[in-house]
Formats: structure tokens, C-alpha cells, sequence
């Protein structure tokens, strides 16, 4: 596929297209960016950076950056660093994981630190995004749904998912 020492190789994780098309991610831990290539025939196309710019993902072997996808939509989530001050975002691709439009911020403002974000879409083409929620000083972790109603467009303010769960839940566990 791609060049190890060009694009990394970290965390892997794969979706198909409405065609059964495999549509790989994975990140580069040297530089933090997060790579997406899809199969094209016999091999794999270009990898595609979806981090924008100088901007960086949080790239780790343990946790990092989510895939899910519905139809030719794929999303992927990552978290920008630095972790204690970075947001929750998404990109689309209406195409299969060929191109992918802007980043949207799946997290509200009233989020004080987030982390571990990951991805699923419904039956409609709605992604939501499940993250771990802090206070400042990574107090009071809770794990929290922020859904969209409109594609990947925007999201809805946080919901906490962890409420039910006995005592605090574990605030260094992707979900």
C-alpha cells in the first residue's frame, strides 16, 4: 500500500464503500497526520492527508483517529492536539474516501477537554461521535454522544452516555 517511512502505519482500521470498495485509515505518529487510501483495482490509490494543514491528530498505537461509513459517505474522526487543549473533529468524503471536504468540530463549546473520539453512522447517513468529556484538569470523565442530524453538517450538543454507570468511568480507555 504506502510507504512506511512516508505516510506511517499506526492503528490501521478499514470501512467499505457502497460498492464493497475497502477504504483504509491509519496515522503517522512521526508528524501526526492521519492518512486514508481506498482500493483502486489491484492496488491502492495515493494516501490522502485529513488533517488540514500544520494542524495535528492525536496518533497513538492504543487509541487515535475512527472510520465509519454509510454508503460512498465515509467520515473520520480525530482529536487535534496538543490533547489537554484540542477538539473533536470530523471530515467527510461524499465520494467513496476519494476527497474529503472541510473539518467540523463534533464537539460544543462547552466541552472543556475532550479526548478518544470514534465514529458510527446510522441507516440514515448520520454520524455520531462518541468522546470522553472532562472538566478542566481531566476531572469528572464521562463519556458523551454528539450526534448530527444533517449528514456530518453539524452536530448536536453532547449527551452524557456514562451517567448509569457505577462510579467514575475510566478516563484512559478509548470507547
Amino acid at each position: 500500500m504506502a510507504d512506511d517511512n512516508t505516510y506511517g502505519k499506526t492503528r490501521p482500521r478499514i470501512v467499505v464503500d457502497s460498492n464493497g470498495t475497502p477504504v483504509v485509515m491509519w496515522g503517522r505518529k512521526t508528524d501526526d497526520k492521519v492518512y486514508v487510501a481506498r482500493l483502486d483495482g489491484n492496488s491502492f490509490t495515493t494516501p490522502v492527508s485529513v488533517v488540514p494543514g500544520s494542524e495535528e491528530a492525536f496518533v497513538s498505537d492504543w487509541a487515535g483517529p475512527d472510520i465509519a461509513s454509510n454508503g460512498n459517505d465515509v467520515f473520520v474522526t480525530y482529536h487535534s492536539q496538543p490533547e489537554a487543549e484540542g477538539f473533536v473533529y470530523v471530515v467527510k468524503s461524499s465520494d467513496g474516501g476519494v476527497n474529503f471536504g472541510d473539518t467540523v468540530r463534533a464537539e460544543s463549546a462547552a466541552v472543556e477537554q475532550s479526548r478518544f473520539p470514534v465514529i458510527a453512522v446510522d441507516p440514515n447517513g448520520n454520524p455520531a461521535v462518541m468522546f470522553m468529556k472532562f472538566e478542566g484538569n481531566w476531572i469528572d470523565p464521562q463519556y458523551v454522544v454528539a450526534n448530527s442530524p444533517d449528514g456530518g453538517a453539524t452536530y448536536l450538543d453532547d449527551v452524557n452516555a456514562s451517567e448509569i454507570a457505577p462510579g467514575e468511568v475510566c478516563d484512559c480507555c478509548p470507547a
